[in-house]
């Protein structure tokens, strides 16, 4: 039997990078217009693998409305059946907090950040994966989610319960945390030590060993269950995403912004069109940051001959002290400089 698990599609508070709780019931995320792209995109990736006899959701809206979205992809027309077993763990303190206020909440406890220390620096895996546990233990009383261990069993209970459906291929619509539940219980890994499998946004110091689009949305991780055994066959990555994701990069509004200024004759700017595609590249600036590009801080200017028609400084120019980038923080151009010098050169030779 193959089982598919399905992260759901983009909500604005992934979007704003914002931790939020499974268990308030009349919660209600929806996925965005982009998120609606992805889960379409979803079912046509799936739809390769062939007809699915049944399908699995949490019971929350976002999970719910991509699986909605998906079937229509894989010509599943019977009934979705929702799964309470398939919630995330909560949030705990960390409801509704925003990636930055997580990181400062999470340094102010100094045995968290002495064991992290510990962890990065000590080269024994056997002692590391101790160090792993005590760390994810101090986290949950601190972040008070107390709940993960109830939750690590309702994995194994819904895996148990598929085991004994008669299916050839099932399809499960749920969230990040579920995914990484149930490929620890298969993989029996130990206390996350092999946690950069799985992008986890929210886990700052995990590493990814698969390129992910928009923060990890419509993550797909496959697994086959043969002879009373799970086996993990498909990595979670979501790279079907990855044409949509450089049509985006492709239709980016400077292109715009340069094209309907370049010919002004006025003070540089040409209000008429020029404001509007400032306003379209500043947004595209700010989602591809927080989702896409995984650096720590940007500057970009944007001018003409005449005026600088844009400026925005994002993230940090010291991630150890947290201090915010500025416009006039100065960066090392390292290899660039030979670009410019070549320039130059040609410049200079034809005058």
């Amino acid at each position: 039997m193959e089982v598919f698990f399905v992260r759901h599609a983009e909500t604005q508070m992934n979007v704003d990078r914002k931790r939020y709780d499974n268990y308030e019931k009349n919660e209600y995320y929806p996925i965005t217009d982009n998120g609606i792209k992805m889960s379409i995109e979803t079912g046509k990736h799936l739809k390769k693998y062939g007809k699915f006899d049944v399908v699995f959701s949490s019971p929350r809206h976002r999970c719910i409305q991509t699986a909605e979205l998906i079937i229509k992809g894989i010509n599943y027309t019977s009934k979705i059946i929702e799964s309470e077993l398939l919630l995330e763990g909560p949030a705990g303190a960390l409801n509704l907090m925003t990636q930055q206020q997580i990181d400062t909440y999470i340094n102010q406890n100094e045995r968290l950040t002495e064991l992290n220390k510990m962890r990065e620096t000590e080269t024994n895996e056997f002692k590391k994966i101790e160090l792993v546990k005590m760390q994810t233990e101090e986290f949950r009383k601190y972040t008070n989610q107390t709940q993960t261990d109830d939750i690590h069993n309702n994995y194994k209970k819904f895996l148990h319960k598929i085991a004994k459906l008669k299916c050839k291929r099932i399809l499960i619509c749920c969230h990040s945390g579920t995914i990484y539940g149930m490929v620890n219980i298969i993989g029996r890994i130990a206390y996350g030590a092999n946690i950069q499998i799985f992008p986890n946004e929210y886990l700052i110091w995990s590493k990814k060993s698969y390129e992910m689009y928009y923060g990890g949305n419509c993550v797909i991780a496959a697994m086959l269950y043969k002879d009373h055994e799970y086996n993990l066959v498909i990595a979670p990555n979501n790279l079907h995403l990855k044409n949509m994701h450089d049509e985006m990069i492709a239709s980016n509004p400077i292109k715009q912004v340069y094209k309907n200024n370049h010919n002004s004759k006025t003070d540089g700017r040409n209000i008429s069109n020029l404001d509007v595609k400032l306003k379209e590249f500043d947004k595209f600036i700010k989602y591809n940051f927080k989702n896409c590009w995984n650096i720590p801080g940007l500057a970009i200017s944007v001018f003409n001959d005449e005026n600088i028609l844009f400026q925005q400084a994002l993230g940090y120019a010291n991630m150890k002290t947290k201090r915010k980038l500025k416009i006039t923080d100065k960066f090392c151009i390292a290899s660039c400089a030979k670009s410019m010098l070549c320039l130059a050169i040609t410049i200079a030779i034809k005058k």
